[in-house]
């Protein structure tokens, strides 16, 4: 249950964050956020994929196209 501590911590402090600034945003960024946590967690696979170690360096990122 320290997750949803950590959840609600993190979600008081990006409403505050997002009420100073008269902007919704950092709020749904945290709650998407931990929307994606949750469902990893809730994949036990891609949990495992996740979570092993990796070796060496995958290279460069390519820029995204606009």
């Amino acid at each position: 249950m320290e997750e949803v501590a950590d959840f609600v911590d993190e979600l008081i402090a990006s409403l505050r964050a997002g009420s100073s600034l008269d902007n919704p945003a950092p709020p749904a960024r945290t709650i998407a956020t931990w929307r994606h946590t949750a469902e990893v967690y809730a994949d036990p696979e891609l949990a495992r994929i996740l979570s092993a170690s990796t070796e060496g360096d995958f290279g460069a990122v390519p820029v995204p196209e606009l």
